[in-house]
């Protein structure tokens, strides 16, 4: 009896002992088929974070060369205004009265314009008008136009303001002719002359020649004076 519980309990183990030693093996290939996953795993992972890290060099490469073609689009459109044909930064009297004549042809003469004393804006709708009706005039030549206008009659002002301040009475210009001819003529004779503004320069120089006392602002009173005797 007792030897039967024997054998059987070394039966069991010799049993378990086969068990034991035939799922040991397979535990082991199952490790490492989850490590060989894990490992695999792994690589795809550095593989996508590679990818990524290339698609964004690539997208930042793609913002450069953007940025690059906006600066040449900006430096090309410079290119072309920069092309243009530029006015002179001044002209003179002489060339803008001219550019009047060919612009305003057949709107207004010269002298119409030269007479008007106005403001920049009436000026400036004065000449949109004129455009309105045909007169090929751009915007920067309108505003050349209307300054060169506005300078020109302020100066015509202060040039009449400065005539009027030295105007004199008929006995003021006497006394000053007798005090500056004393001793050369009298001026009886000089009113007795019938010259030209030329002639009566050559007199005037010839008497300063001689030791008269005039200066040259003097001397355009005097004759202006006795040219209008």
């Amino acid at each position: 009896m007792l030897r039967k519980k024997l054998t059987l309990i070394l039966g069991i183990i010799a049993i378990l002992a086969i068990m034991i030693s035939a799922c040991a093996p397979e535990s082991t290939d199952a490790e490492m088929n989850d490590a060989a996953t894990q490992e695999a795993d792994g690589d795809l992972m550095v593989d996508d974070e590679m990818e990524n890290e290339d698609d964004t060099d690539d997208s930042d490469n793609d913002s450069d060369d953007g940025s690059d073609d906006g600066m040449g689009d900006a430096g090309a459109e410079d290119g072309e205004d920069s092309g243009g044909e530029d006015l002179p930064a001044e002209m003179t009297d002489e060339e803008m009265l001219a550019f009047l004549e060919e612009k305003l042809e057949g709107e207004h003469t010269i002298d119409f314009i030269l007479s008007q004393d106005k403001t920049y804006e009436e000026w400036e709708e004065t000449f949109d008008n004129h455009i309105n009706y045909g007169v090929e005039l751009t915007d920067e030549e309108r505003d050349m136009v209307i300054n060169w206008l506005i300078e020109r009659k302020a100066s015509e002002m202060e040039e009449g303001a400065m005539e009027e301040d030295m105007a004199m009475t008929d006995d003021e210009m006497i006394a000053l002719i007798e005090s500056k001819i004393e001793g050369q003529h009298t001026l009886e004779f000089l009113l007795g002359q019938d010259k030209t503004y030329d002639e009566w320069v050559t007199t005037i120089d010839r008497m300063i020649g001689y030791g008269a006392d005039v200066n040259d602002e003097e001397k355009e009173l005097i004759i202006n004076w006795l040219l209008e005797q």
